[in-house]
């Protein structure tokens, strides 16, 4: 075949270079997978990482009901009538928006304050149990009236739960720290037939 000069057809040159390009991969996978036996995450490292994680978790989560309407007009007009004795539900199946939440009364359920959005968050927590937000409230989906339905204390997961989560970030902050190494000690040559990963892990 290379006294024919195959090696020097395009497509034939092609596949021989995607095949060292696979080699190169198969290895710096091997050598990768190599280290991380030798340097396993510990239980230490895991539980740092856990500690680190839930340190920011809201410790309370609330129960509320929203009506999201398109204009501030609107949502004051309502407002009007919250305070002249309507009923919430009510108005958020008729008025709301939200069509998943409006169907059951604009009842959105037990959640953390920062799955919502920031300003709904905001007006949220300095609400009373039983209050309405007095003015409406801006989002980049219009107009908000939410009322608080109660508030009960938030439990972070607990590290069992997270145990996979943990270890697969711990384990790619290793494997990118030992590529950094790597690099910095190899002379690193990028063509486009070499990635550079698969390079700097020769």
């Amino acid at each position: 075949a290379e006294k024919s000069g195959l090696e020097k057809d395009p497509k034939v040159a092609e596949q021989m270079d995607f095949l060292k390009v696979q080699r190169l991969g198969i290895l710096a996978q091997s050598q990768v997978n190599d280290y991380m036996k030798k340097h396993p995450v510990s239980d230490d490292q895991l539980k740092a990482a856990y500690a680190a994680r839930i340190k920011g978790e809201p410790s309370t989560e609330y129960h509320a009901r929203h009506i999201l309407v398109s204009s501030e007009a609107e949502a004051k007009k309502l407002i009007g009538e919250l305070h002249h004795g309507a009923n919430f539900a009510k108005l958020a199946e008729k008025y709301s928006k939200d069509t998943g939440s409006a169907k059951k009364g604009g009842d959105l359920g037990w959640f953390l304050p920062n799955s919502m959005v920031p300003p709904f968050a905001a007006a949220l927590e300095k609400l009373k149990k039983g209050e309405i937000t007095p003015t409406p409230v801006k989002s980049q989906f219009g107009w908000h009236i939410i009322q608080l339905e109660g508030t009960r204390a938030s439990s972070p997961p607990s590290l069992d739960s997270m145990r996979q989560q943990l270890e697969n970030q711990l384990e790619n902050e290793t494997v990118q720290t030992y590529v950094d190494v790597l690099r910095k000690k190899a002379d690193v040559d990028i063509t486009k037939a070499q990635p550079a990963e698969t390079a700097a892990a020769r």
